[in-house]
Protein backbone atom coordinates (compact mmCIF):
# COMPACT_ATOMS: atom_id res chain seq x y z
CA UNK A 1 0.00 0.00 0.00
CA UNK A 2 1.25 3.31 -1.60
CA UNK A 3 0.88 5.99 0.94
CA UNK A 4 -0.29 9.87 -0.68
CA UNK A 5 2.52 12.78 -0.12
CA UNK A 6 1.34 15.03 2.62
CA UNK A 7 -0.31 18.61 0.98
CA UNK A 8 2.26 20.88 0.90
CA UNK A 9 2.23 23.50 3.83
CA UNK A 10 -0.43 26.36 3.48
CA UNK A 11 1.74 29.23 2.62
CA UNK A 12 2.74 32.47 4.26
CA UNK A 13 0.50 35.34 4.23
CA UNK A 14 2.21 38.55 2.98
CA UNK A 15 0.78 41.89 1.52
CA UNK A 16 2.55 41.97 -1.78
CA UNK A 17 -0.24 42.11 -4.05
CA UNK A 18 1.44 42.38 -6.90
CA UNK A 19 0.63 39.07 -8.34
CA UNK A 20 -2.75 39.82 -8.30
CA UNK A 21 -3.07 42.39 -11.38
CA UNK A 22 -1.15 42.46 -14.45
CA UNK A 23 -0.58 46.33 -14.24
CA UNK A 24 0.43 45.94 -18.01
CA UNK A 25 -3.23 44.90 -19.02
CA UNK A 26 -4.35 48.75 -18.14
CA UNK A 27 -1.14 49.90 -20.16
CA UNK A 28 -3.22 51.30 -22.92
CA UNK A 29 -6.28 52.26 -21.13
CA UNK A 30 -7.19 55.90 -20.31
CA UNK A 31 -7.84 55.92 -16.76
CA UNK A 32 -10.70 58.32 -17.21
CA UNK A 33 -12.88 56.23 -18.58
CA UNK A 34 -12.66 53.37 -15.90
CA UNK A 35 -15.58 51.97 -14.17
CA UNK A 36 -15.31 50.95 -10.52
CA UNK A 37 -14.37 47.50 -12.37
CA UNK A 38 -11.12 48.59 -14.14
CA UNK A 39 -13.49 47.85 -17.20
CA UNK A 40 -13.58 50.92 -19.93
CA UNK A 41 -16.99 51.84 -21.15
CA UNK A 42 -16.71 54.83 -22.59
CA UNK A 43 -16.69 55.53 -26.64
CA UNK A 44 -16.99 58.40 -28.58
CA UNK A 45 -20.65 57.56 -29.14
CA UNK A 46 -21.69 56.31 -25.78
CA UNK A 47 -21.47 58.12 -22.25
CA UNK A 48 -22.22 55.51 -20.13
CA UNK A 49 -20.86 55.00 -16.65
CA UNK A 50 -21.29 51.87 -14.65
CA UNK A 51 -20.39 50.85 -11.41
CA UNK A 52 -20.90 47.69 -9.38
CA UNK A 53 -24.59 46.56 -9.21
CA UNK A 54 -25.63 48.07 -5.56
CA UNK A 55 -29.18 47.14 -4.13
CA UNK A 56 -32.53 49.42 -4.97
CA UNK A 57 -33.16 50.78 -8.07
CA UNK A 58 -31.93 54.12 -7.47
CA UNK A 59 -32.94 57.86 -7.86
CA UNK A 60 -32.56 59.89 -10.57
CA UNK A 61 -32.23 63.79 -11.40
CA UNK A 62 -30.33 66.09 -13.30
CA UNK A 63 -26.72 66.98 -12.64
CA UNK A 64 -27.92 70.82 -12.69
CA UNK A 65 -30.85 72.68 -12.57
CA UNK A 66 -30.02 75.43 -14.59
CA UNK A 67 -27.18 75.68 -17.83
CA UNK A 68 -25.97 78.08 -20.30
CA UNK A 69 -24.93 77.75 -23.42
CA UNK A 70 -23.58 79.92 -26.45
CA UNK A 71 -25.34 79.36 -29.82
CA UNK A 72 -23.89 77.15 -32.01
CA UNK A 73 -22.88 74.65 -29.31
CA UNK A 74 -23.55 71.19 -28.01
CA UNK A 75 -24.67 71.38 -24.57
CA UNK A 76 -23.92 67.79 -22.45
CA UNK A 77 -26.90 67.05 -19.88
CA UNK A 78 -25.84 64.30 -17.19
CA UNK A 79 -28.66 62.17 -15.39
CA UNK A 80 -27.42 60.58 -12.45
CA UNK A 81 -28.70 57.71 -10.72
CA UNK A 82 -27.85 57.37 -7.19
CA UNK A 83 -28.46 55.40 -4.02
CA UNK A 84 -28.77 52.21 -5.94
CA UNK A 85 -28.21 50.57 -9.16
CA UNK A 86 -30.38 47.87 -9.66
CA UNK A 87 -32.12 46.35 -12.43
CA UNK A 88 -33.11 48.28 -15.45
CA UNK A 89 -34.94 51.84 -15.17
CA UNK A 90 -36.29 53.91 -18.44
CA UNK A 91 -36.17 57.29 -18.01
CA UNK A 92 -37.98 59.47 -20.49
CA UNK A 93 -36.98 63.08 -21.52
CA UNK A 94 -38.39 65.74 -23.73
CA UNK A 95 -37.22 69.67 -24.56
CA UNK A 96 -39.85 72.38 -23.70
CA UNK A 97 -40.17 75.87 -25.60
CA UNK A 98 -39.88 79.03 -23.37
CA UNK A 99 -38.51 82.10 -25.10
CA UNK A 100 -36.23 79.79 -27.30
CA UNK A 101 -38.27 77.82 -29.77
CA UNK A 102 -37.45 74.51 -30.89
CA UNK A 103 -36.22 73.81 -34.44
CA UNK A 104 -35.33 77.86 -34.14
CA UNK A 105 -32.68 78.03 -31.22
CA UNK A 106 -32.39 74.63 -30.14
CA UNK A 107 -32.55 70.85 -31.79
CA UNK A 108 -36.37 69.22 -29.89
CA UNK A 109 -35.30 66.50 -28.03
CA UNK A 110 -37.21 63.41 -27.02
CA UNK A 111 -35.47 60.29 -25.94
CA UNK A 112 -35.86 57.26 -24.06
CA UNK A 113 -32.79 55.87 -22.10
CA UNK A 114 -32.56 52.62 -20.66
CA UNK A 115 -30.16 52.53 -17.59
CA UNK A 116 -29.36 49.11 -17.24
CA UNK A 117 -28.30 47.27 -14.11
CA UNK A 118 -24.99 48.94 -12.74
CA UNK A 119 -25.25 52.11 -15.26
CA UNK A 120 -25.40 55.07 -12.92
CA UNK A 121 -24.97 57.90 -15.49
CA UNK A 122 -25.98 59.03 -18.88
CA UNK A 123 -25.43 62.31 -20.59
CA UNK A 124 -28.17 64.06 -23.21
CA UNK A 125 -26.42 66.32 -25.85
CA UNK A 126 -28.55 69.30 -26.93
CA UNK A 127 -27.57 71.48 -30.19
CA UNK A 128 -28.16 75.31 -29.52
CA UNK A 129 -28.85 76.62 -32.88
CA UNK A 130 -26.42 79.88 -34.02
CA UNK A 131 -29.24 82.36 -36.14
CA UNK A 132 -28.74 85.80 -37.22
CA UNK A 133 -31.17 87.31 -34.46
CA UNK A 134 -29.68 90.16 -32.13
CA UNK A 135 -31.10 89.24 -28.37
CA UNK A 136 -30.73 91.97 -25.57
CA UNK A 137 -28.54 90.19 -23.03
CA UNK A 138 -30.57 91.02 -20.01
CA UNK A 139 -34.01 89.22 -22.10
CA UNK A 140 -32.02 85.44 -22.98
CA UNK A 141 -33.43 82.79 -24.49
CA UNK A 142 -34.13 79.91 -22.67
CA UNK A 143 -36.10 76.41 -23.12
CA UNK A 144 -36.36 73.69 -20.54
CA UNK A 145 -35.31 69.84 -20.65
CA UNK A 146 -37.02 67.47 -18.49
CA UNK A 147 -38.45 64.05 -17.16
CA UNK A 148 -41.55 63.09 -18.83
CA UNK A 149 -41.38 59.57 -17.28
CA UNK A 150 -40.01 57.33 -15.51
CA UNK A 151 -40.22 53.41 -14.68
CA UNK A 152 -38.60 51.18 -12.31
CA UNK A 153 -36.65 53.60 -10.27
CA UNK A 154 -37.20 54.22 -6.58
CA UNK A 155 -37.69 58.22 -6.55
CA UNK A 156 -36.34 61.17 -8.21
CA UNK A 157 -34.39 63.74 -7.06
CA UNK A 158 -35.04 67.94 -6.78
CA UNK A 159 -33.67 68.10 -10.18
CA UNK A 160 -36.28 66.54 -12.83
CA UNK A 161 -35.50 69.54 -15.05
CA UNK A 162 -32.76 71.97 -16.26
CA UNK A 163 -33.60 75.62 -17.27
CA UNK A 164 -31.09 76.24 -20.39
CA UNK A 165 -29.94 80.11 -21.01
CA UNK A 166 -28.64 80.29 -24.63
CA UNK A 167 -26.08 83.10 -24.84
CA UNK A 168 -26.46 85.28 -28.27
CA UNK A 169 -23.11 85.68 -30.10
CA UNK A 170 -24.56 87.83 -32.68
CA UNK A 171 -23.39 91.96 -32.71
CA UNK A 172 -23.21 94.70 -34.70
CA UNK A 173 -21.34 95.68 -37.85
CA UNK A 174 -18.93 97.16 -35.63
CA UNK A 175 -18.64 94.47 -33.05
CA UNK A 176 -20.69 96.24 -30.19
CA UNK A 177 -23.33 94.19 -28.87
CA UNK A 178 -26.66 95.13 -29.70
CA UNK A 179 -29.57 96.41 -26.75
CA UNK A 180 -32.87 95.58 -28.18
CA UNK A 181 -33.67 92.95 -30.67
CA UNK A 182 -36.25 94.84 -32.35
CA UNK A 183 -34.77 98.51 -32.82
CA UNK A 184 -31.57 98.74 -35.70
CA UNK A 185 -27.52 99.15 -34.87
CA UNK A 186 -27.54 102.36 -33.73
CA UNK A 187 -25.72 104.50 -31.25
CA UNK A 188 -28.49 104.78 -28.85
CA UNK A 189 -29.57 100.81 -29.01
CA UNK A 190 -25.64 99.65 -28.69
CA UNK A 191 -24.22 98.11 -25.40
CA UNK A 192 -20.40 98.71 -25.08
CA UNK A 193 -18.69 95.69 -26.62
Amino acid sequence: MQLAAPPPPPKEKSSDTSDLVDPSAFANVDTSTLNLTGTPISTAAQNIVVQTVALGAGVFGFEHRLVQGKEGTVIPFRILRTSGSFGSVTVNVSTFNGTALAGVHFNSTELSLNFAAGVIEMTVFIRLIDNSELRYPLDPYNFTLAFTGIVGADGVSNTTNVTVTILDDETCGDGRRHANDTDACDDGNLLSG
